[in-house]
């Protein structure tokens, strides 16, 4: 016959979760509460990853929009002054033509950008301008379209093309402008009257002849276009605010980039797809890293809850263990028992803070103003995975020391606690 020391040494893996099962059941609020602890933490694991991974897929198709061979030329980041000199260089025509010459371009599109506000009957509304030829605007953004009319002929002064986002505002029921409708362009010029410069606002009237499909582009989305003819009134200038240097490849874009810096060196800035590429890797990395670090600090506090209710419970059960060991129950057996009770609390936690995230995340959403509400929320099997065993891990790791203790009891001693 079996004796009870051989049962016991050869427990089953289900009677040593009904064990956890029913400690963890014997004090309800407290394995309650150290559940929900691990349970937040997952929970906020969970939400920060999904919202990261949609603003990863957000942030790739914000790349996408703009063309892979485009690189944009500008005055420089920072004007370096000496006095009222500036080493900055005025863009005009001539480094246009200067930027063309270069081997491995394409095509260079100038363009002037300037903020003005635009009044539909009584609506009135601030919208970035820029002054572009349109008729190359496909190269710049190959996916963009037109929901009514289309982009502006190359010298049309009386035209506009409104991005979606200008022609139909988010949250709004009524469109701010329709195709084929008449805005008037409210705009400041500095005037010199007597010696002393005065700021005038003026107006002009311009039609709507185009609205733009949503590009998921909002510099394109939240803004409207104007020929450069219409743009050099508004804005009183003579120069470009810069260029669209267009390669034959992406490939070609360091070379190029390499023979503007070699002509002019720091006076004029570049940007280049790659290098926005990589400062927005950077910021995603820096974002996703300080949102794990604040689901992890949470999960840590469970872990420190496991810990607390777990030694409490080999404090009270002294007796109990006590009798186990009397019965024959080994030390490594009674560690088994103990971590078990910690891992059930740790995958317990697990599962309900994935629910917990997964609606977490559209609260947290919520929380974002504008451009929460383009970002998806993406949950990824891989980090689901990492959230729970993350979970188990540290629960597992939280429950050893109690589990410890708990067999290193010397069952004499422990039946004769009161």
């Amino acid at each position: 016959m079996e004796t009870l020391n051989q049962r016991v040494l050869t427990m089953e893996p289900l009677e040593i979760v009904k064990f956890a099962v029913s400690a963890l059941s014997d004090r309800k609020l407290r394995s309650v509460l150290t559940v929900l602890m691990v349970a937040v933490g997952v929970g906020l694991i969970t939400a920060l990853n999904g919202m990261s991974a949609g603003m990863n897929v957000y942030m790739e198709n914000q790349l996408a929009t703009f063309g892979a061979n485009v690189l944009t030329v500008g005055p420089p980041s920072r004007f370096e002054r000496t006095g009222a000199v500036t080493t900055g260089i005025t863009l005009t025509d001539q480094i246009g033509a200067t930027l063309k010459n270069i081997q491995g371009v394409k095509e260079v599109v100038p363009y002037i950008r300037g903020s003005v506000t635009l009044v539909s009957g009584s609506i009135r509304t601030r919208a970035s301008v820029t002054g572009i030829d349109q008729t190359k605007f496909p190269v710049l953004y190959p996916s963009v379209s037109a929901s009514a009319g289309g982009l502006l002929a190359q010298h049309d002064g009386s035209g506009i093309v409104l991005g979606s986002a200008v022609a139909q505002p988010s949250g709004e029921t009524q469109p701010f402008a329709k195709y084929g409708q008449t805005l008037v362009v409210q705009y400041t010029v500095l005037q010199t009257v007597g010696g002393v410069q005065k700021s005038k606002v003026q107006k002009r009237t311009l039609q709507v002849k185009g609205i733009l499909d949503n590009l998921g582009n909002p510099q394109v989305d939240n803004g409207v276009l104007v020929s450069v003819s219409s743009a050099t009134i508004l804005f009183q200038r003579t120069d470009y605010s810069g260029f669209y240097v267009v390669t034959n490849s992406p490939e070609t874009n360091d070379s190029v980039q390499k023979a503007i810096e070699r002509i002019y060196g720091t006076t004029i800035g570049i940007t280049s797809p790659g290098a926005t590429a990589q400062r927005v890797q950077e910021m995603r990395a820096s974002f996703t890293n300080f949102l794990l670090s604040i689901g992890s600090v949470s999960l840590i506090v469970g872990a420190v809850g496991i810990v607390t209710t777990l030694y409490t419970s080999v404090t009270e059960r002294i007796r109990e263990i006590g009798t186990l060991k009397a019965l024959g129950f080994s030390g490594p057996l009674i560690l088994v028992l103990f971590v078990a009770e910690s891992l059930l609390i740790g995958i317990m936690g697990g599962f309900a803070g994935l629910l917990v995230g997964v609606g977490g995340a559209g609260f947290l959403q919520g929380l974002m103003p504008g451009i929460g509400g383009r970002l998806g929320v993406i949950f990824l099997p891989g980090d689901i995975i990492f959230a729970l065993e993350l979970a188990v891990l540290l629960s597992a790791v939280a429950g050893l020391y109690p589990a410890w203790r708990a067999s290193r009891l010397d069952p004499v001693v422990a039946l004769r606690k009161e």
